[in-house]
């Protein structure tokens, strides 16, 4: 008699499961119940349209199978939508939020059931999805990310149970703007060299209650210690973004210390407890292994600002003698003393690095509020004029036209309330470009930079300022100083680099920097000119294609008005390689 066991076949496999589902059900047992099982429902009537089979649900769980990773990767974005639509009524923190991940391989099937090594994967990826949203494998990365209109985020080689190797994972990001700005991450092909300087990394701080409500503080402590190691010159300091890649991974400090390129390596963790406060900090040396100190401050909630003084002072104290230690513990007098103005900014700084019109909404009312609990804060002015000039770039908003003036406004602001805040001058620079005003652009982005030297993020924006004033030479050497100090750099480090090859005529240079984009399809405009000028004409098609795919309103005559180049003939240059590629005038 036949078991029902078949030859394995090949199949993208996802699976779906509530966060927090056990909370839920403590709270209110019925409607948490209530609410999973409309949304099983809801997961049951998208199949047919996507050629799925539903495989079995549990009890706040689904896992389907598809012929094809696209078709799997569409359903899991689809469902997302829809479940946030249908539960739109219901408080966020009674809702049932999935998260979905996604792999494909060879599959099992055996009484209705699928079993092997590929289901095991799905299932364990689910885990690093964001709460609502979908994650997948480099196996299905590599099959969709040139097919669907979306972007990806990187979150690097993940060591999952029960799986003997590593996989490398990716957060899909669903609305186009996402696969411009998010903080997108490739491997590094080898090892990195010292500095002559002192160097470090900060590692997250380790959440010691896990979960979102308290996640975005202890973020926050690390980011904070960054930006103020950051502004000294006679340090070296890895970006936030390199930094946040080890975030909830096993790696061992040597490696990731070999990795990066550094002899020194900050861990902690941060505990919050009704009105109390533990954090622990740890400094080592890579190299030898040897730990130079140890640090735990019992404070009170409130003290969170005092703290991080302390571990920057001795950190600066212990690995650069010399630095003036002093300054180390001088905070700018205008940052605020508001715990809640300071939450609040942690809070919107969170929702706008998802990159989409929903969250940057809800960004710059956490921005908004924080201003209320401290008028004079000037990051929350910085981080509403970055809100603004994300409504103007990608149309978000009712009034995204008039949204860059407001943007200038506040970076104006921010500036005025603290004229020793570099991201306060980054953000007017990064406004005054937008606007044509070329060479204030370049004045406010190099004073940011001379107030915090290791900002690889002012660095990269510095450049492109420069690329549009006909210094591109200059450009490409300030970006790859950009990518030594964030080696796990955004992709538009890899745009703005292009950019500079282009103008300088080296279209393979271009070509080269582009395809090392995580969503290289993104950037077909530049492709598309680069193959064109290039004489590649069958290539330069292909990329135009999507250019209109993904935006099929565009016309150079369009684009051309928008460029600040200082050198019209820079802007007509571009426009040859359009012109030559096909794409519409």
């Amino acid at each position: 008699m036949s078991s029902g066991r078949q030859d394995p076949e090949l199949k993208a496999v996802l699976v779906a499961d509530v966060e927090g589902y056990t909370r839920l059900m403590s709270v209110n047992e019925g409607e948490a119940h209530s609410l999973t099982v409309n949304c099983l429902h809801l997961f049951r009537s998208l199949i047919d349209n996507h050629r799925g089979k539903l495989i079995k649900t549990t009890g706040d769980g689904v896992m389907v199978e598809f012929p094809s990773a696209t078709a799997a990767v569409q359903y899991g974005i689809d469902v997302q939508k829809r479940l946030k639509e249908e539960n739109a009524k219901v408080a966020d923190d009674r809702r049932p939020h999935f998260r979905i991940g996604v792999h494909m391989g060879e599959v099992i099937h055996e009484g209705g059931d699928i079993y092997g090594h590929s289901v095991n994967v799905a299932a364990r990826i689910e885990q690093f999805a964001d709460r609502d949203g979908v994650c997948v494998s480099d196996v299905v990365y590599d099959l969709v990310r040139n097919k669907l209109t979306i972007g990806f985020e990187c979150i690097g080689s993940q060591s999952l149970r029960n799986i003997d190797e590593p996989v490398t994972i990716y957060k899909v990001r669903d609305e186009l703007p996402a696969a411009v700005l998010p903080a997108a991450v490739r491997k590094q092909p080898r090892p990195l060299q010292l500095p002559e300087r002192p160097s470090i990394v900060v590692l997250p701080f380790q959440n010691m209650q896990p979960g979102p409500e308290t996640d975005f503080f202890s973020d926050g402590v690390t980011e904070d210690i960054i930006t103020c190691l950051s502004k000294f010159e006679e340090v070296f300091v890895i970006a936030r973004n390199s930094s946040f890649v080890y975030k909830n991974r096993q790696v061992s400090t040597h490696q990731i210390a070999q990795e990066l390129g550094v002899r020194y390596v900050l861990e902690g963790s941060v505990r919050i407890s009704g009105e109390r406060l533990r954090v622990t900090a740890q400094l080592a040396d890579a190299s030898s292994g040897h730990q130079f100190w140890a640090e735990r401050y019992d404070r009170r909630f409130e003290d969170i600002f005092d703290v991080q003084d302390d571990v920057t002072k001795l950190i600066v104290s212990t690995i650069a003698a010399r630095v003036k230690v002093e300054e180390a513990s001088r905070r700018s007098e205008m940052e605020t003393q508001n715990l809640k103005a300071y939450s609040d900014l942690l809070h919107g700084r969170e929702f706008m690095l998802r990159y989409t019109e929903r969250d940057n909404l809800s960004a710059r009312n956490m921005f908004l509020s924080s201003l209320d609990n401290d008028p004079a804060y000037a990051p929350a002015c910085a981080a509403l004029a970055r809100c603004y000039n994300y409504d103007w770039q990608f149309s978000w908003g009712n009034n995204p036209d008039n949204a860059l003036d407001t943007a200038l406004e506040w970076a104006n602001k921010a500036v005025s309330l603290d004229r020793t805040s570099a991201r306060a001058h980054a953000e007017l620079g990064f406004n005054l470009l937008f606007k044509k005003e070329l060479g204030a652009a370049i004045k406010e982005l190099k004073a940011a930079l001379e107030l915090n030297p290791n900002d690889a993020d002012i660095m990269a924006e510095l450049s492109d300022a420069m690329t549009f004033n006909g210094q591109m030479e200059e450009a490409v050497e300030l970006l790859q100083q950009a990518i030594r100090l964030n080696p796990y750099h955004p992709d538009w480090y890899l745009w703005y680099l292009a950019d500079a090859y282009y103008a300088l005529m080296q279209y393979k240079d271009a070509i080269d920097a582009l395809e090392r984009m995580t969503n290289p399809s993104i950037s077909s405009r530049l492709l598309a000119a680069s193959y064109a000028q290039l004489g590649d004409l069958k290539k330069a098609r292909e990329h135009a294609k999507t250019v209109l795919r993904l935006q099929p309103d565009f016309s150079i005559r369009e684009w051309v008005e928008k460029q600040p180049e200082m050198n019209p003939a820079e802007t007509e240059h571009f426009a040859e390689g359009l012109t030559k590629a096909g794409l519409p005038a």
